[in-house]
C-alpha cells in the first residue's frame, strides 16, 4: 500500500497562511511560470482550410502585442504558493472604430490622486489631454489640479493600441499545484494582500462618445484578485511608458481648466462610482468639480444626489454644487473640500 501511495499525485490548492505587501515579480521557479505556451485563438471561420487556419492561429497568438502582454502579466504575477499561471486567447482582437477616443484612468486611494488621460484620433496625429487631480492625503493637506495637452504621431501609440485590441481576448487561469504524498513539506507564503488601493481603467469610445470597450478595476493588490486586474494594469503601464519623453506639452491656464474632458469622464464613470470599492474615486471626482466642472454636469449630479450608496460626505458636496452651480462650476478653480 505504501508503494502505491508513493506513486499517487493529488492536486490541492495551498492553504493561505498570512498576507504580504504589494505584489512584486514572482520569485517562483522560472520554468514553472514562463514555460506554458498560450492556447491558440479560435479560427476566424469554420470553413477555413485547416492548414490556413493553423497558420492564422499561430500568427495571432505569436503577435507582438500578445507576446508583450503575456510577458508583462507573467512578470507581475505573484502566486500564493506553487500555482502555475496559464495564459490563453479566447477571441478575435477588438477592432478600433474609424473615429475613436481612448480613456485611461489611474489613481491611488491612499495617495488621494486621480489621473484622467484621453487620446483622440486626429488623422495622422493623436491628441492627448491629461487631467491630474491631487486630493488631500496623509502627506498632502492642500488640493490642486492641472491640465496639459500634446499631439503625437499616430505611430507613437501604435504598440499601446495593439495591447488595447488584445485586452478583451486574454484569459488568465491559475492551475493548482500537484503535490506527491511522499514529497517533503515546504513552507508556503500563502495568500497575500496589500493595503494600497488603486484604480486602473481602460475605455474605448466610438464616434459619438459611446463606450465600445471597457476594462477596469478598483481595489487592493492581492493574490485573490490579481487575475482580474493584471492585463488592465499592463496596458496602463504601457501608456505611461509611451508618454515618457514626449516634447511639446502645453499647460492649460488655470482660468481655462474647465474646458477639459473631465466632465465627460465623470459622466461615463457615474455608474461605476456608485460601487462600494469606488467610493474614494467618487469622492475625489466630486471634489475635482471645483476645478474642472462646468454646468454641463448638473443633470448627472441631479441623478446622483438621490442614490442611497453615496457617502454622507460626498452627498453634501453634491448638494452644495447644486445649490450654487454658478459659484462652483464657473470661473477660477475653487476648493470643494471639507
Amino acid at each position: 500500500m505504501a508503494a502505491l501511495l508513493s506513486r499517487l499525485w493529488i492536486p490541492v490548492t495551498l492553504v493561505p497562511l498570512f498576507a504580504l505587501g504589494c505584489p512584486q515579480a514572482s520569485q517562483s521557479d522560472p520554468a514553472e511560470v514562463s514555460k506554458p505556451a498560450p492556447k491558440r485563438l479560435p479560427a476566424s471561420s469554420e470553413d477555413q482550410d485547416p492548414q490556413a487556419r493553423e497558420q492564422d492561429d499561430l500568427a495571432r497568438w505569436t503577435n507582438p502585442a500578445c507576446v508583450e502582454l503575456e510577458a508583462a502579466v507573467r512578470e507581475r504575477y505573484r502566486p500564493a504558493g506553487k500555482e502555475r499561471l496559464e495564459v490563453s486567447w479566447e477571441s478575435e482582437p477588438f477592432e478600433l472604430p474609424s473615429t475613436w477616443a481612448l480613456d485611461v484612468l489611474t489613481g491611488s486611494g491612499h495617495g488621494g490622486g486621480l489621473r484622467f488621460l484621453r487620446f483622440e484620433s486626429a488623422g495622422e496625429q493623436i491628441a492627448i489631454e491629461e487631467v491630474v487631480w491631487e486630493g488631500r492625503s496623509i502627506l498632502r493637506k492642500e488640493v490642486d489640479g492641472r491640465v496639459r495637452r500634446a499631439h503625437v504621431g499616430a505611430d507613437r501609440l501604435g504598440p499601446v493600441l495593439d495591447l488595447v485590441r488584445y485586452l478583451p481576448t486574454v484569459r488568465l487561469d491559475e492551475i493548482a499545484a500537484e503535490v506527491r504524498l511522499d514529497e517533503p513539506r515546504t513552507f508556503s507564503v500563502g495568500r497575500w494582500r496589500s493595503s494600497g488601493d488603486f484604480l486602473a481603467l481602460v475605455r474605448v469610445l466610438g464616434p459619438e462618445g459611446e463606450p465600445r470597450l471597457q476594462h477596469s478595476f478598483v481595489g487592493y493588490p492581492s493574490s485573490t484578485d490579481q487575475l482580474k486586474y493584471l492585463p488592465t494594469l499592463v496596458v496602463c503601464a504601457a501608456v505611461r511608458h509611451a508618454l515618457s519623453g514626449i516634447d511639446g506639452w502645453i499647460d492649460v491656464p488655470r482660468d481655462e481648466l474647465r474646458s477639459c474632458h473631465f466632465v465627460s469622464a465623470f459622466e461615463l464613470n457615474q455608474d461605476e462610482m456608485l460601487e462600494r470599492s469606488w467610493w474614494w474615486v467618487m469622492q475625489g471626482s466630486v471634489e475635482a468639480l471645483g476645478y474642472f466642472g462646468h454646468p454641463g454636469v448638473l443633470p448627472t449630479l441631479e441623478l446622483l444626489k438621490s442614490k442611497p450608496r453615496l457617502s454622507a460626505r460626498t452627498a453634501a458636496k453634491i448638494e452644495a454644487v447644486l445649490a450654487e452651480p454658478e459659484h462652483w462650476l464657473n470661473g477660477a478653480p475653487k476648493q470643494l473640500v471639507d
